[in-house]
């Protein structure tokens, strides 16, 4: 569909957080095609109830909107919720080279909460019920979605658990403390994946303004709660 004749272009939060950041050389790479020879490849967009839900392409229409270029077309993908577009998106972005280890433990958390939730509303569906327990696609039975992820990531299940409490760690911190997130992800922080899991404990046993307070004080605030 023509980006100019359609509805606007919409960009969620919750899958902002997922999409990889592109590296300075990417950026500016992607910015002189588009400016030489416009956008060429369609925007790929979730139509949610009429609002068009940006999946893939966000550099793309930074560029166009900053160069004053009209909205480029999209594409539409048949998602049905917020967790298939997150899952979808990772899935997209797998083999991105220039991703750091903490953005990708992030997203494959990510992913597990969203596939664990998927697989409950199939389970009451009963898409999954299954008269054989030693079905080999684990899609039934408990821990059928960490076995899974484990295998297409090349990782143990417990992992997966483990990125999953991560990405917990980082949303925790990100609402108090955007920017120490995104330091973390970028791997500038001086936070290791241990602290920032035992984030999720200390939201369960800090009052909240008490937490609120650690995290805004930032990384050796929470090292030391932590110990």
């Amino acid at each position: 569909r023509r980006g100019s004749e359609m509805t606007k272009i919409v960009i969620d939060q919750e899958l902002e957080k997922v999409w990889l950041p592109p590296t300075e050389e990417e950026f500016e790479t992607l910015k002189t095609q588009i400016l030489r020879d416009g956008c060429l490849d369609p925007l790929k967009v979730w139509d949610r109830d009429g609002e068009l839900i940006l999946l893939d392409g966000h550099n793309r229409l930074k560029i166009c909107k900053e160069a004053g270029l009209p909205d480029p077309d999209t594409t539409t993908i048949d998602i049905k919720n917020l967790d298939e577009a997150i899952i979808w998106i990772i899935d997209n972005q797998r083999g991105r080279r220039n991703a750091t280890k903490e953005q990708l433990d992030y997203n494959s958390g990510r992913r597990y909460q969203s596939a664990k939730r998927l697989e409950a509303i199939r389970d009451d569906e009963g898409k999954f019920a299954t008269g054989d327990p030693g079905d080999q696609n684990d899609l039934a039975g408990p821990n059928a979605s960490a076995k899974k992820q484990a295998k297409e990531e090349g990782i143990g299940p417990a992992t997966v658990r483990r990125n999953a409490k991560f990405a917990e760690g980082i949303d925790t911190i990100r609402e108090h403390n955007p920017e120490l997130a995104t330091g973390i992800l970028s791997s500038k922080a001086s936070l290791n994946k241990s602290d920032v899991e035992e984030v999720v404990n200390l939201a369960q046993e800090l009052p909240p303004r008490k937490l609120v307070e650690v995290i805004q004080a930032g990384p050796a605030a929470i090292k030391e709660v932590v110990k």
